[in-house]
């Protein structure tokens, strides 16, 4: 193991496979689902390659209990049913949100509210929104979550088939916004014919 996450650079071309090896379906809710679940997964990946206490969070609800815990008992952690506030397969804050922490979280004791449960944070390493509906005033309000967003990689995509102009659209927002040229960014557009991504501008160094 490397206890250590690979650069913002690797972790876009990451994130990218990913998203590429998404399966496109005729409906946008299946299509968002798909492409959280593929990035979410990612994250358990490389919590197990690069030896991190590193916890995807994603809204996908407990069809998917089962695989998280199991990959959560892996490394002797432990996995909270969805109604809990810190389940992975809830969504925490963002679509798709990796973070890590100074441990593991472990089962709750006789008192539910003890601090020494909860790990301290550590920090965001990716932050993910998608929108796929045909509307700018929706993939500019996701826009504006991630630009509050502290993380190592932030991730925006939208439906290029509704949005054509969607990296026009996009990136004067980044350029013209305080904070903007922080960190790294990877704009996703995806459409019938597959995605069109670019690293901006952080991730590129």
């Amino acid at each position: 193991m490397t206890h250590a996450l690979p650069s913002a650079r690797e972790l876009a071309d990451r994130v990218t496979t990913a998203l590429d090896a998404t399966e496109w379906s005729p409906r946008r809710r299946d299509r968002t689902r798909h492409l959280k679940q593929r990035v979410w997964e990612l994250g358990f990946d490389l919590a197990s390659e690069c030896g991190v206490t590193l916890y995807p969070f994603a809204g996908l609800g407990n069809d998917l209990a089962d695989y998280a815990g199991g990959r959560l008992e892996q490394r002797s952690a432990h996995f909270y049913p969805h109604p809990e506030e810190h389940s992975t397969v809830k969504e925490w804050a963002y679509d798709v949100a990796w973070a890590t922490f100074g441990g593991e979280y472990t089962a709750y004791s006789d008192d539910r509210h003890t601090a020494e449960r909860v790990p301290p944070f550590e920090r965001l390493v990716l932050a993910l929104e998608s929108e796929l509906a045909p509307s700018r005033w929706d993939v500019l309000t996701d826009l504006n979550k991630l630009l509050c967003a502290r993380a190592d990689l932030r991730v925006m995509v939208w439906d290029r088939d509704a949005l054509e102009d969607g990296f026009e659209l996009v990136e004067p927002r980044l350029r013209d916004a305080v904070g903007g040229d922080e960190g790294s960014w990877l704009l996703s557009g995806w459409g019938k014919g597959g995605f069109e991504h670019r690293v901006y501008p952080g991730a590129a160094s």
